[in-house]
């Protein structure tokens, strides 16, 4: 295993097993809460307006779509990003942390099986090309960047949300 799918490996299953601590933390009624309405909201994007749970469901089910794709496409591969029948299928799963949990543990299976020869395949999603390793990174980001969107609905909403760095550092 290369150096880089396993730097991904640590720090992107670092963030995911930390995510499910900003659901955690969000009280029921505020699940589905979105702070901001209008065109201007940054929280809207183009399946709507995102709550707590719609943007956990969205990295979890993406995530959890694509880590078999990239594991085992040919060079040149289109990527399926979602599916949205499964995303419906886990927000209304009464063990929705514990199906999370187990959906990461299989996509972590998916990446280690990521050789480094894998790493230099290009796959297409929409448009764009991709590096394999660069997209991994884009998965990491894009989780990353709705962790962040959650940690600031739940302080909009007078919650404390988890202590990110300790929680991560510690692993």
């Amino acid at each position: 295993m290369g150096y880089e799918i396993e730097r991904f490996l640590e720090l992107y299953g670092a963030l995911a097993r930390v995510t499910h601590d900003w659901i955690t933390a969000a009280p029921d009624d505020v699940l589905e809460w979105v702070p901001v309405d209008g065109p201007e909201s940054l929280f809207i994007d183009g399946r709507g307006r995102m709550s707590i749970l719609g943007q956990y469901s969205h990295i979890i089910v993406g995530d959890h779509v694509q880590a078999p794709q990239l594991a085992t496409c040919a060079d040149g591969a289109r990527l399926n990003a979602f599916d949205k029948d499964f995303a419906e299928h886990l927000r209304a799963s009464p063990d929705l942390i514990d199906d999370a949990r187990a959906m990461h543990e299989d996509d972590m299976g998916h990446f280690r099986s990521i050789t480094e020869a894998q790493m230099e395949k290009h796959v297409f999603r929409g448009e764009h090309r991709w590096r394999l390793a660069d997209y991994l990174w884009s998965l990491y980001s894009h989780r990353a960047f709705h962790v962040g969107n959650m940690d600031i609905y739940l302080r909009a909403a007078g919650v404390s949300p988890p202590a990110f760095y300790p929680r991560i550092q510690a692993g």
